[in-house]
């Protein structure tokens, strides 16, 4: 159900407000397509591809909201893990108007699966992370974002032996962003 809400959220109309200084504000939604690693005490379940969604609120060119979903299946767990945070985009005079910079911080739900035992383990931490995107039209924008999650790990017994549930992990996506402008 959760997940289904924020389906709608990122994919249902998204409207743009225009400040008087130019900068646009408003909601975009984010495919992410890439590879996500365990870190840590899980980090023997390598790299595997991983793939989520996001919408963002933009409040003007410097701050955003954003939350994020994303997940993949190692070989022993299904991992799936939902950010809520901010994102500041710093004006960097080298790029031009079509190519932004991010830094990205906020909060972390993980939640992992096993898939060999009858466990599974849930986390909450932080995370930060850093992108940059390109755009592709004037609505469309291309990109890559780099997030670190550092989370309190979660622990269980099975069999009289205790393993790690959850444990950090770190992934790195390609963006693809769409920030539809219905104010025309």
């Amino acid at each position: 159900m959760r997940l289904a809400a924020l389906a709608f959220i990122c994919f249902i109309g998204f409207a743009q407000i225009s400040h008087a200084d130019g900068s646009k504000a408003g909601f975009s939604s984010t495919l992410y397509l890439g590879g996500i690693s365990q870190v840590g005490e899980l980090a023997s379940q390598g790299l595997r591809f991983g793939a989520g969604f996001g919408a963002t609120y933009k409040f003007d060119s410097d701050y955003a909201i954003d939350v994020a979903y994303q997940g993949a299946s190692f070989n022993d767990i299904d991992h799936r893990d939902f950010d809520f945070g901010a994102k500041y985009f710093p004006e960097i005079e080298y790029f031009d108007q079509e190519t932004n910079g991010h830094l990205s911080f906020g909060f972390s739900f993980i939640h992992n699966d096993f898939k060999t035992v009858s466990r599974s383990g849930d986390a909450v931490g932080i995370y930060v992370g850093a992108g940059m995107d390109f755009g592709l039209t004037e609505r469309l924008r291309l990109g890559y974002e780099l997030r670190f999650h550092k989370v309190a790990p979660s622990k269980a017994t099975v069999a009289g032996t205790e393993i790690t549930t959850v444990s950090d992990t770190a992934s790195l996506m390609l963006a693809l962003t769409y920030a539809p402008d219905f104010s025309d």
